[in-house]
């Protein structure tokens, strides 16, 4: 009895606490400079986190009866965020870059280093730009001839034989543009674009091309994401940069679009899973609770934190 007193004495006191904290910072100097030692470093930082853990518990246990409700509020508040880094030790990290149209079921996970199943499918449907209005010169030819130079911008429109045309959008890695063409009396519109095969009328006079642009500013891009398992969806939505697609506790975030050398798009994604962060958050809000609760005892006993100052009685 006496040989596991001294052991939980030596155990709590501030020497080993002191060495804990050095030894966790040892290994947290090059896990946080050298990503490569992750799958090697993450082992002995989580044994450390759980020793320091149990080691604040059981100080909290041996001087349960001496401590203001206070310190056990701030106690508990960092084993339950100590806890929560610890859960989060099962999640992970993974990307992947995925053409347009394209299906993987592997991804590149960064706590292991290595490729690894996904265990389901995953399929970019669409990869989505949305620039600012920039100019452009389209080319306008009536019965194969060259008419007109218009100098314009996206999002705006010109007028041309009575035509209203509105420029809808630019695609600057097909090197087109998306035109509205309406009718001089408004009765249709014909949505068409300057390059690939478009339904015109085989009377309609005129045609476009897309002669020059001027390199657009992304304002938004997004990716139509989808899911499979077993060739059934299993969930469809967007992803974009800040505003991933959540499904059974993993987050996928679009993290780049861009293309190969061949011109085809593809898109980047990161797809994570961290568990313990609903245990951090409750263990910041419990350690900002405690520290309210020690604050508000300081300001009781110090009468609003001003030193109280004695009048001599009159003589």
């Amino acid at each position: 009895m006496r040989f596991l007193k001294t052991g939980l004495e030596l155990f709590t006191s501030t020497r080993v606490v002191l060495f804990l904290f050095a030894l966790l910072l040892c290994f947290l100097i090059p896990l946080t400079i050298f990503k490569e030692v992750k799958p090697l470093l993450m082992k002995p930082v989580t044994i450390i986190l759980a020793v320091i853990g149990f080691n604040l518990l059981i100080c909290t246990l041996r001087r349960l009866k001496s401590l203001r409700y206070s310190t056990l509020v701030i106690h508990l508040g960092f084993i339950i965020i100590l806890a929560g880094g610890l859960v989060s030790m099962s999640g992970f990290v993974a990307t992947v870059n995925v053409y347009e149209g394209d299906t993987i079921d592997t991804v590149f996970n960064w706590e292991v280093g290595q490729d690894v199943p996904l265990g389901y499918d995953l399929r970019i449907a669409a990869i989505n730009l949305d620039f600012y209005p920039v100019p452009v010169r389209i080319g306008v030819l009536r019965n194969g001839r060259k008419a007109a130079l218009i100098e314009t911008r996206t999002d705006d429109f010109f007028l041309f034989a009575e035509y209203r045309v509105q420029v809808l959008r630019l695609d600057p890695l097909a090197k087109v543009v998306y035109l509205a063409v309406a009718s001089p009396g408004g009765e249709s519109v014909i949505t068409m674009s300057t390059g690939g095969p478009n339904e015109l009328p085989p009377d309609f006079p005129l045609d476009f091309k897309l002669v020059a642009f001027q390199d657009p500013k992304v304002r938004r891009m997004w990716v139509d994401l989808e899911l499979w398992k077993d060739n059934e969806l299993m969930v469809a939505g967007t992803s974009e940069v800040n505003h991933s697609l959540r499904w059974q506790g993993m987050k996928f975030f679009l993290t780049q679009v861009a293309t190969d050398s061949m011109g085809r798009p593809y898109a980047g994604m990161q797809i994570s899973r961290d568990p313990g962060v609903p245990y951090v958050y409750v263990g910041f809000a419990v350690l900002c609770l405690g520290l309210f609760l020690a604050l508000g005892r300081w300001m009781s006993l110090t009468g609003g934190g001003k030193s109280a100052v004695k009048k001599k009685p009159p003589f």
